[in-house]
């Protein structure tokens, strides 16, 4: 059985210049994708996911924003060595502080926390 993934990317740019020769918004600011890396879910760590995102926006003409890969990691605490200890990172966290709109420039959340309710109006 074929395993996909799909994953949510996120455009922390500020500044959207115009994209040529597509019928993108240059408003948007996420995108979802199902395209893989070619290793499954791995993508070497959120460098490689952000990596991916970079140039699957970069392919579809958006690549002038700066994108990340909605993701998110575990810490690991070193009771014996917490200099070795590494902080977890959230994925709310790596996208900025919105406003987010879809290809079409429709508004889809104005921030952070109305990205994440439940609210569908």
């Amino acid at each position: 059985m074929k395993k996909s993934t799909m994953v949510l990317l996120v455009s922390l740019g500020t500044v959207a210049l115009p994209v040529t020769a597509t019928a993108m918004d240059s408003s948007m600011s996420f995108f979802v994708t199902s395209v893989g890396g070619g290793d499954g879910a791995n993508f070497g760590g959120l460098d490689g996911a952000d990596a991916h995102c970079q140039k699957l926006a970069s392919t579809a003409g958006a690549g002038n924003k700066t994108w990340r890969a909605y993701l998110s990691t575990s810490g690991k605490i070193d009771f014996k060595n917490p200099e070795n200890s590494v902080a977890a990172v959230h994925a709310r966290d790596r996208i900025g502080n919105g406003p987010w709109h879809n290809a079409k420039g429709v508004l889809i959340a104005s921030d952070v926390e109305q990205l994440h309710s439940n609210n569908t109006t």
